[in-house]
């Protein structure tokens, strides 16, 4: 018998993005704010939100093949829609952080840091567009977790 047959592994996976997405967030918004922090913080914002999206998509890939083992329910589409989307904007927090770590890290190649250095704006635009990415993920995972949450125990 495979492990996934006796063991779903959709409950595993869905802990690590629902940790890590908000961990995201806790990282990375407050060295938009703070030199100080984005130097201490940047390396591991970067390997958190690469974590947070990886893990995201592996929540929805496992709960696809779950999906496909279970007979549909509304609640359990609600959830794969609302998982989908936090696993599209973790995608998008982790694009967007490795952006700004390769523009304004001390340690980033010469040639990323140039270009942020030439385009003032754009550390404002990065960082607006990134606090909110981090703050729609965030809230996208948490609705996700609630409502597959919802879907286990009161059916």
């Amino acid at each position: 018998m495979p492990i996934d047959a006796a063991l779903p592994l959709h409950p595993i996976f869905v802990h690590a993005p629902i940790v890590l997405i908000p961990l995201t967030l806790i990282l990375v918004v407050p060295g938009l704010f703070s030199r100080r922090w984005f130097a201490w913080g940047a390396h591991a914002s970067v390997v958190i939100a690469v974590l947070a999206a990886a893990t995201a998509w592996g929540a929805t890939v496992t709960g696809e093949q779950l999906a496909d083992a279970t007979v549909g329910e509304e609640a359990i589409a609600r959830h794969a829609e609302l998982g989908e989307m936090a696993r599209n904007l973790a995608g998008l927090v982790a694009a967007f952080v490795v952006a700004r770590w390769l523009l304004y890290s001390d340690r980033a190649p010469e040639t990323f840091r140039r270009i942020g250095e030439r385009v003032p704006a754009l550390e404002l635009i990065t960082g607006i567009l990134t606090a909110a990415l981090c703050v729609a993920a965030t809230i996208w995972v948490l609705l996700a977790g609630h409502s597959g949450g919802m879907a286990v125990w009161t059916s």
